[in-house]
């Protein structure tokens, strides 16, 4: 009975560490998105600049 119990309390704990792996893995990829974003974000008022200046 214990044995399955140990195996269970495991499997949870496993399961729990899987899942929180995941969400950090998700938050760093929509932290990388921002990053992106925001770059580009900076770059249009130069873009603007060139296209008046040509």
């Amino acid at each position: 009975m214990r044995a399955i119990l140990i195996c269970i309390v495991i499997a949870i704990i496993l399961i729990y560490n899987y899942l929180v792996n995941k969400k950090a893995k998700v938050d760093n990829a929509f932290s990388n998105i921002e990053v992106q974003l925001s770059k580009r974000y900076d770059l249009i008022p130069d873009l603007a600049k060139m296209v008046k200046v040509t």
